[in-house]
């Protein structure tokens, strides 16, 4: 190869595609023109709550470059993003950050089919306990299987509160 197409190969990869895009809400976080209920922060990745939660202390982990697709992510941003989750995640299932109180947790990425933003991130879910009272739908009783608890549980996601947002955050950021 010659230099010029080094050097094109180089700046290429660098350049427009890594911008911050105006319509990705997860940018608008980055760049802080939109409010979040932040977590943990470093240079490369930020984590917040989930404005949809599906449980208490679910918590999205984010590269700070517009990255639609994980296949794409840069081995230094998958590296930091790895670290992040891990530090995140201990901390959501350190004492009692959340209401389950155990170290069951769901982390999911989805690229394309599934992801609501096209922008990199994984969720950070607490995981329930089959039986858990606090995903039973109003007027059942007994453990239920699984499937009826997850049904259960997508079927009562609600807008994270502001009160309820700033609470869990600071509790999250208190263990790590």
């Amino acid at each position: 190869m010659t230099s010029f197409m080094i050097d094109e190969a180089v700046n290429k990869q660098t350049s427009q595609r890594w911008l911050a895009d105006d319509n990705c809400p997860f940018c608008g976080i980055i760049t802080s023109k939109q409010s979040a209920f932040k977590v943990f922060e470093t240079d490369m990745v930020i984590a917040f709550l989930d404005i949809l939660p599906i449980r208490a202390g679910h918590t999205l982990v984010v590269p700070k470059i517009h990255c639609p697709n994980l296949s794409d992510l840069p081995p230094d941003y998958s590296r930091a993003v790895g670290e992040a989750l891990s530090t995140v995640a201990s901390a959501i299932t350190k004492g009692s950050t959340i209401s389950t109180q155990h170290n069951d947790l769901n982390v999911v990425c989805n690229q394309g089919y599934g992801q609501a933003v096209p922008h990199v991130h994984f969720h950070i879910v607490p995981a329930p306990r089959v039986g858990d009272v606090a995903v039973q739908p109003k007027g059942t009783t007994g453990p239920m299987d699984h499937q009826s608890m997850v049904r259960s549980e997508y079927d009562r996601r609600e807008e994270l509160d502001d009160n309820a947002g700033k609470d869990m955050a600071d509790r999250i950021k208190s263990k790590l």
